[in-house]
């Protein structure tokens, strides 16, 4: 072999490890990419998952005197909501159920790994901390008469708001917890309106007498955001079901894990597959 070839043989295989440093490189920044709202959701909901734990370790006895006069309030408010008459003074909204934490109350649904803090109002630092409380409607507390409206985003590069709302079916269960109280909502209807519609939206946030039903709201389609997805549970007696954690626990197949995983299983195909070339070559060669 010639000085020549050699050189010529050495340049070749400097550049295939250059190529070969690079298509690395490259394929760990798709996969950063790929994998970033993954990561981030995953993150986001182990926090909240600890912010809830926080408030039912704290709450969960039934006879925590700061819990018990938050809930008298709220039920108070949501009577005179009704049109009902009640003794005594009633806080004012801002100050329902904000003794303790910046969060009023919690909305969990195990089918779609959703846990999530329900924040007062709906501006856009609730909405972009959590879901936002409709403050036209019920608290989150129950009650023979009472309509509580939470709403939250979709569509989010970071974070599943309430993106998963549309796996939910006539029959599935969710609830409100709230200083130690649980609401169980069974969801009876799934509509979309259009934003515009304001008939259809009073209707859908207005209180119906003898009923306690949670109304669910985000905005649909993906990325247009002109219609309101509305997923309604009225209140049951039924056991919310905890055979899986919600928000933390297992990975549910949506609009963001999915291509997360694909785009995964597409590089690491790509990443053996050039090794097996890069391989065949070297044994060609020799």
């Amino acid at each position: 072999m010639t000085d020549e070839t050699h050189k010529h043989n050495h340049s070749e295989g400097a550049s295939r490890t250059a190529w070969g440093i690079v298509a690395l490189v490259g394929m760990a920044v798709g996969l950063a990419l790929i994998l970033y709202p993954l990561i981030s959701n995953w993150v986001v909901s182990t926090q909240r998952h600890q912010e809830v734990q926080t408030m039912t370790s704290t709450y969960s006895d039934g006879e925590n005197p700061v819990a018990q006069e938050a809930l008298a309030q709220a039920d108070l408010y949501n009577k005179r909501l009704a049109g009902e008459a009640v003794d005594g003074d009633v806080l004012p909204y801002d100050e329902q159920l904000s003794q303790v934490y910046p969060y009023m109350a919690y909305v969990v649904c195990p089918k779609i790994n959703l846990e999530m803090p329900i924040y007062h109002g709906t501006d856009d630092a609730s909405l972009t901390a959590g879901v936002g409380h409709v403050d036209t409607t019920s608290l989150p507390v129950g009650g023979e008469t009472s309509n509580c409206v939470i709403s939250a985003h979709s569509g989010s590069a970071d974070v599943a708001y309430f993106d998963d709302i549309r796996q939910l079916e006539v029959g599935d269960l969710f609830a409100i917890e709230c200083l130690g109280r649980e609401c169980v909502y069974e969801v009876d209807s799934i509509d979309v309106i259009s934003q515009d519609d304001q008939e259809a939206w009073n209707a859908a946030t207005s209180l119906q007498s003898g009923e306690d039903t949670c109304l669910l709201v985000t905005c649909t389609p993906y990325g247009v955001n002109d219609h309101r997805l509305l997923v309604r549970g009225v209140r049951t007696t039924k056991s919310l079901d905890q055979t899986s954690e919600s928000g933390v626990e297992g990975i549910s197949l949506n609009r963001r894990t999915a291509p997360a995983l694909a785009g995964v299983a597409v590089l690491t195909a790509a990443l053996v597959l050039g090794r097996v070339a890069s391989k065949h070559r070297k044994n060609r060669a020799k």
